[in-house]
């Protein structure tokens, strides 16, 4: 923490200040987003009560040590889930040596937040909010200070709307994404479509070409048992010729032995 004691003689703008928060929270371990961490949030805090109102350098705004202070716990209690009214209770109930020991110290509970409400409340004055009581207090201005107050709360309001028109762009530029990407998630759901009809048509042709190859397959069989049944056919009867014709050859070799044989008994009783 001694980290702070650089800052104790800490003067700036706005844009200064939430400088110098982004570098103390990394100093002290304290988990804040330097991108929001800006001069809207700065404006918003001092708009809600949660800063005191900064002092004057002739147009611009001054901040000091103590509206740092009110920035680092402001953002510890919020990032912890704590709510910002009860920071805004803090940080003007507090001293400025009180608001940088708060950041040495625990967070308090559900229970001592209560108490500590409970003790800042005062029944005998009016309930007017911490910025009604602050312009209550302040002595009347001269038409110097009015014309300087206008200016700033005009600038204000112009940075106000720069900021919202910023964001609308934001907002457009987001839309503008999104319908591409809705785009491109219509374009490819019907490229995903087609590709499955493709896919659907190309299995019907492979079934078909299957279904033709069985058949082709199926008639090849036909075909090859048919030609070994003509085979078988064909060989039988070349046997069957073939035996046909050995009993043929041997009942002509009989005959003729038959006849040999007559023609040698003839001879001999001629004799």
């Amino acid at each position: 923490m001694d980290f702070l004691l650089h800052y104790r003689a800490f003067t700036g703008n706005a844009a200064e200040l939430a400088q110098a928060a982004v570098d103390c929270a990394a100093a002290i371990g304290l988990d804040i987003d330097p991108d929001k961490t800006n001069e809207r949030l700065i404006r918003y805090y001092q708009s809600e009560g949660v800063l005191d109102r900064p002092d004057r350098q002739g147009r611009d705004s001054a901040y000091h040590f103590r509206h740092l202070a009110q920035l680092l716990n402001a953002r510890r209690m919020v990032l912890k889930g704590l709510p910002l009214a009860f920071a805004m209770e803090q940080n003007s109930h507090r001293s400025t040596d009180e608001l940088e020991a708060s950041l040495r110290a625990p967070l308090p509970n559900a229970a001592e937040m209560l108490v500590s409400r409970f003790k800042s409340m005062d029944p005998g004055k009016s309930s007017l909010s911490m910025r009604q009581k602050s312009s209550l207090a302040r002595p009347p201005m001269a038409v110097v200070d009015v014309l300087a107050e206008v200016q700033t709360i005009k600038r204000d309001l112009m940075d106000e709307i720069r900021g919202v028109r910023d964001l609308k762009d934001e907002v457009m530029g987001l839309r503008r994404a999104l319908m591409d990407q809705l785009q491109k998630s219509e374009e490819g759901y019907y490229k995903m479509r087609d590709l499955i009809e493709r896919l659907h048509d190309t299995n019907q042709h492979f079934e078909k070409l299957l279904h033709e190859s069985l058949n082709h397959q199926k008639n090849l069989e036909h075909m090859q048992l048919e030609m070994m049944a003509k085979y078988k056919i064909n060989e039988s009867r070349h046997e069957f010729e073939q035996n046909v014709m050995k009993e043929t050859m041997l009942a002509q070799h009989q005959q003729l032995l038959q006849t040999m044989e007559e023609k040698l008994e003839k001879f001999s009783a001629g004799k």
